[in-house]
């Protein structure tokens, strides 16, 4: 599942369109991506509607059909419960990312980075 990426110096997986890293594989980890790729997919409308108020304070009206269209592939780091869009096009130069608990029920500290 998990290949190693020499130039990111980290494990990836790409699984439904999603990219998965981790610097090392643990003992559960394919168990893991699997149980949140079911997650992210349940949770993607709640995911981009707590997303949402702050890309509108940044890029001003959006709709959230813009902002699906927009988003990119997700990254997930396994280590850290962090998503990041690095290749979003509302802009092509920022990052949004976030953190999120265990199955993303919680969603936190969503960014605009560039």
């Amino acid at each position: 599942m998990f290949t190693y990426d020499k130039d990111d110096e980290m494990y990836v997986a790409e699984i439904e369109g999603l990219t998965f890293c981790c610097e090392e594989i643990q003992n559960g980890s394919e168990a893991t991506v699997k149980k949140l790729v079911e997650a992210y997919q349940n949770r993607f409308s709640n995911i981009v509607s707590f997303m949402l108020p702050e890309l509108e304070e940044f890029y001003g009206d959006l709709t959230i059909d813009e902002v699906v269209k927009n988003l990119g592939k997700a990254t997930i780091n396994l280590d850290n419960n962090q998503v990041a869009y690095a290749e979003q096009t509302l802009d092509n130069t920022h990052i949004f990312c976030y953190e999120f608990d265990d199955n993303f029920n919680e969603l936190y500290y969503f960014s605009i980075d560039g």
